[in-house]
Protein backbone atom coordinates (compact mmCIF):
# COMPACT_ATOMS: atom_id res chain seq x y z
CA UNK A 1 0.00 0.00 0.00
CA UNK A 2 1.27 3.47 -0.72
CA UNK A 3 2.07 5.53 2.17
CA UNK A 4 2.69 8.62 0.54
CA UNK A 5 -0.15 10.54 3.26
CA UNK A 6 -0.63 10.55 6.79
CA UNK A 7 -2.41 7.10 7.57
CA UNK A 8 -5.83 6.63 8.91
CA UNK A 9 -6.32 6.14 11.87
CA UNK A 10 -8.57 3.12 13.51
CA UNK A 11 -12.43 4.87 13.05
CA UNK A 12 -13.39 3.86 17.08
CA UNK A 13 -12.42 3.87 19.84
CA UNK A 14 -9.26 3.11 21.58
CA UNK A 15 -8.78 2.04 25.46
CA UNK A 16 -5.64 1.17 26.92
CA UNK A 17 -5.46 -0.46 30.45
CA UNK A 18 -1.96 0.75 31.83
CA UNK A 19 0.30 -1.69 33.75
CA UNK A 20 4.20 -2.30 34.17
CA UNK A 21 4.29 -5.49 33.18
CA UNK A 22 2.33 -5.49 29.83
CA UNK A 23 0.53 -2.92 27.07
CA UNK A 24 -2.86 -4.05 27.09
CA UNK A 25 -5.83 -2.28 24.72
CA UNK A 26 -8.86 -2.97 22.95
CA UNK A 27 -9.83 -0.87 19.44
CA UNK A 28 -13.01 -1.01 18.94
CA UNK A 29 -14.61 -0.13 15.20
CA UNK A 30 -17.21 -1.14 12.88
CA UNK A 31 -17.05 -3.92 10.63
CA UNK A 32 -18.78 -6.05 8.14
CA UNK A 33 -19.23 -9.78 7.71
CA UNK A 34 -15.92 -10.24 9.20
CA UNK A 35 -15.42 -13.20 11.96
CA UNK A 36 -13.63 -13.11 14.89
CA UNK A 37 -11.56 -15.62 13.96
CA UNK A 38 -9.93 -13.00 11.02
CA UNK A 39 -9.84 -10.13 13.10
CA UNK A 40 -8.40 -11.78 15.57
CA UNK A 41 -5.39 -12.64 12.95
CA UNK A 42 -5.70 -9.17 12.01
CA UNK A 43 -5.19 -8.21 15.61
CA UNK A 44 -2.22 -10.41 15.87
CA UNK A 45 -0.58 -9.49 12.63
CA UNK A 46 -0.57 -5.89 13.03
CA UNK A 47 0.85 -6.44 16.90
CA UNK A 48 3.70 -8.32 15.01
CA UNK A 49 4.00 -5.39 12.63
CA UNK A 50 3.93 -3.33 14.79
CA UNK A 51 6.75 -5.26 17.02
CA UNK A 52 8.87 -5.17 14.20
CA UNK A 53 8.53 -1.56 13.22
CA UNK A 54 9.13 -0.43 16.65
CA UNK A 55 11.74 -2.18 17.65
CA UNK A 56 13.41 -4.51 14.54
CA UNK A 57 13.03 -7.44 15.75
CA UNK A 58 11.40 -10.09 13.75
CA UNK A 59 8.44 -11.54 14.77
CA UNK A 60 5.98 -14.06 13.64
CA UNK A 61 2.36 -15.18 13.94
CA UNK A 62 1.25 -17.86 15.13
CA UNK A 63 -2.07 -18.61 13.89
CA UNK A 64 -4.50 -18.26 15.22
CA UNK A 65 -3.69 -15.08 17.38
CA UNK A 66 -0.76 -15.16 18.95
CA UNK A 67 2.68 -13.66 17.82
CA UNK A 68 5.88 -15.33 18.80
CA UNK A 69 9.77 -14.47 18.66
CA UNK A 70 11.87 -17.07 18.57
CA UNK A 71 9.76 -19.78 19.15
CA UNK A 72 8.02 -18.16 21.81
CA UNK A 73 4.62 -16.35 22.84
CA UNK A 74 5.35 -12.52 22.87
CA UNK A 75 1.95 -11.13 22.20
CA UNK A 76 -1.22 -12.73 22.03
CA UNK A 77 -5.07 -11.11 20.52
CA UNK A 78 -8.44 -12.13 20.39
CA UNK A 79 -11.54 -10.44 18.98
CA UNK A 80 -15.43 -10.43 19.29
CA UNK A 81 -17.98 -8.92 16.95
CA UNK A 82 -21.00 -7.10 18.71
CA UNK A 83 -24.81 -8.54 17.13
CA UNK A 84 -25.96 -6.56 14.55
CA UNK A 85 -26.55 -6.84 10.70
CA UNK A 86 -23.88 -5.34 8.05
CA UNK A 87 -21.64 -2.15 8.71
CA UNK A 88 -24.17 -1.92 12.05
CA UNK A 89 -21.72 -4.39 13.80
CA UNK A 90 -19.37 -3.40 16.26
CA UNK A 91 -15.45 -5.32 16.45
CA UNK A 92 -13.72 -5.07 19.95
CA UNK A 93 -10.02 -6.10 18.86
CA UNK A 94 -7.88 -6.78 21.91
CA UNK A 95 -4.12 -7.17 22.25
CA UNK A 96 -2.11 -7.59 25.13
CA UNK A 97 2.01 -7.74 24.66
CA UNK A 98 4.45 -8.87 27.51
CA UNK A 99 6.72 -6.34 28.01
CA UNK A 100 8.81 -6.71 30.99
CA UNK A 101 10.30 -10.31 32.28
CA UNK A 102 8.29 -13.31 32.36
CA UNK A 103 7.93 -16.76 33.89
CA UNK A 104 5.18 -18.67 32.06
CA UNK A 105 6.48 -21.32 30.40
CA UNK A 106 6.77 -21.26 26.50
CA UNK A 107 6.84 -17.41 26.72
CA UNK A 108 9.51 -14.21 26.16
CA UNK A 109 9.33 -10.53 26.48
CA UNK A 110 10.19 -7.35 24.11
CA UNK A 111 12.57 -6.54 27.10
CA UNK A 112 14.40 -10.25 27.45
CA UNK A 113 13.96 -10.12 23.19
CA UNK A 114 15.51 -6.46 23.06
CA UNK A 115 17.40 -5.86 25.78
CA UNK A 116 16.31 -2.74 27.12
CA UNK A 117 12.44 -0.86 28.12
CA UNK A 118 10.26 -0.07 24.62
CA UNK A 119 8.19 3.09 24.58
CA UNK A 120 4.74 1.61 25.42
CA UNK A 121 3.37 4.64 23.75
CA UNK A 122 5.18 4.69 20.47
CA UNK A 123 4.88 0.36 20.14
CA UNK A 124 0.95 1.14 20.60
CA UNK A 125 1.34 3.95 17.96
CA UNK A 126 2.89 1.54 15.52
CA UNK A 127 -0.12 -1.12 16.14
CA UNK A 128 -2.57 1.09 15.80
CA UNK A 129 -1.14 2.24 12.21
CA UNK A 130 -0.66 -0.98 11.24
CA UNK A 131 -4.60 -1.62 12.16
CA UNK A 132 -5.35 1.37 10.75
CA UNK A 133 -4.20 0.37 7.21
CA UNK A 134 -5.47 -3.00 7.56
CA UNK A 135 -9.11 -1.68 8.07
CA UNK A 136 -8.45 0.73 4.85
CA UNK A 137 -7.54 -1.82 2.79
CA UNK A 138 -10.29 -4.26 3.60
CA UNK A 139 -13.04 -1.88 3.15
CA UNK A 140 -11.56 -1.02 -0.14
CA UNK A 141 -11.79 -4.66 -1.22
CA UNK A 142 -7.87 -5.66 -1.31
CA UNK A 143 -8.21 -8.86 0.60
CA UNK A 144 -6.51 -11.18 -1.19
CA UNK A 145 -3.39 -9.15 -1.03
CA UNK A 146 -3.86 -8.74 2.93
CA UNK A 147 -4.16 -12.40 3.34
CA UNK A 148 -1.14 -12.81 1.32
CA UNK A 149 0.64 -10.46 3.62
CA UNK A 150 -0.85 -12.05 6.69
CA UNK A 151 0.47 -15.81 5.67
CA UNK A 152 3.67 -14.18 4.64
CA UNK A 153 4.27 -13.21 8.14
CA UNK A 154 2.43 -16.28 9.64
CA UNK A 155 5.23 -19.13 10.79
CA UNK A 156 2.09 -22.18 10.74
CA UNK A 157 2.13 -21.37 6.96
CA UNK A 158 3.96 -24.07 5.36
CA UNK A 159 4.67 -26.24 7.69
CA UNK A 160 3.30 -29.49 9.62
CA UNK A 161 0.74 -29.54 11.86
CA UNK A 162 -0.44 -32.42 14.07
CA UNK A 163 -4.68 -32.26 14.26
CA UNK A 164 -5.81 -33.14 18.00
CA UNK A 165 -9.03 -34.93 17.20
CA UNK A 166 -7.38 -36.89 14.05
CA UNK A 167 -4.04 -37.18 15.84
CA UNK A 168 -2.81 -37.11 12.30
CA UNK A 169 -0.28 -34.92 10.37
CA UNK A 170 -1.37 -32.30 7.85
CA UNK A 171 0.70 -29.77 6.12
CA UNK A 172 -0.72 -26.04 6.98
CA UNK A 173 -1.91 -24.55 3.07
CA UNK A 174 -2.73 -20.85 3.99
CA UNK A 175 -5.61 -18.44 5.12
CA UNK A 176 -8.91 -18.15 3.88
CA UNK A 177 -11.14 -15.09 3.90
CA UNK A 178 -12.72 -16.21 7.20
CA UNK A 179 -9.44 -16.50 8.72
CA UNK A 180 -9.45 -20.37 8.69
CA UNK A 181 -6.43 -22.80 8.40
CA UNK A 182 -6.45 -24.72 5.44
CA UNK A 183 -4.41 -27.57 5.72
CA UNK A 184 -3.78 -30.73 3.57
CA UNK A 185 -4.07 -34.28 5.16
CA UNK A 186 -2.05 -37.14 3.81
CA UNK A 187 -3.99 -38.80 1.98
CA UNK A 188 -4.55 -35.35 -0.15
CA UNK A 189 -7.70 -34.08 1.35
CA UNK A 190 -8.34 -30.86 2.59
CA UNK A 191 -9.89 -29.00 5.48
CA UNK A 192 -10.04 -26.08 7.40
CA UNK A 193 -9.54 -25.57 10.71
CA UNK A 194 -11.43 -22.38 13.02
CA UNK A 195 -10.03 -22.33 16.18
CA UNK A 196 -6.22 -22.93 17.48
CA UNK A 197 -7.62 -26.09 19.96
CA UNK A 198 -7.69 -28.33 17.02
CA UNK A 199 -4.08 -28.24 16.72
CA UNK A 200 -1.42 -29.57 18.57
CA UNK A 201 0.31 -27.29 21.16
CA UNK A 202 4.16 -25.88 20.01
Amino acid sequence: MARNQNPPRVSGTVIVVRGLASLRFTAAARCAEETPLLLGLVAAFSASEGIRKDTGVISWVRWPNRVAIDGKTVAEASARVTPGVGAGRLALLSVTVNLLHTNVRGSTSLFDSVGVEVDRDLLLEKILDSLSWMQVGWATGMHEMLLRRIASMTETIGSTVTLKRRRASAEALGIDNLGRLRVRLSNGSEVSLTSGDELLAR
